[in-house]
């Protein structure tokens, strides 16, 4: 005897376990991607000026000089070469369990779409 949720997993078509299917695979991936985004940087070009020890901040749409991000004198460079920005703030560092649990969860889900696959009409 079939209950109610068999007989609608059995009538669903394939597009739908496709389309089930590129959704959990967008989920993992923006799930995995949340912790690999850059931090928010203005739309301001910042140059680094090698013989002033300055890093100048010029607009990132018209080119207009706009200040002095770092003075000379005031942020202790001595020939600066080249920019790195971070968050203010340290990351979160994913440990093994969150990684596990993601993984798991993935694991499962998939094999619960193989069954729902395999089982016959």
């Amino acid at each position: 005897m079939e209950s109610h949720w068999t007989r609608i997993v059995l009538a669903s078509d394939r597009r739908e376990v496709h389309a089930m299917r590129r959704l959990l695979i967008l989920v993992i991936v923006s799930v995995l991607a949340l912790g690999a985004l850059p931090c928010p940087v203005s739309a301001d070009l910042f140059v680094s000026s090698y013989n002033s020890d300055q890093v100048l901040r010029y607009n990132g749409t018209t080119g207009a000089f706009l200040d002095a991000f770092v003075a000379a004198g005031s942020g202790g460079l001595d020939g600066p070469t080249f920019l790195v920005f971070s968050s203010s703030s340290s990351a979160a560092i994913p440990t093994l369990s969150e990684w596990g649990m993601i993984g798991m969860g993935a694991l499962l889900a998939s094999l619960g779409l193989w069954a729902m696959r395999r089982r016959p009409a």
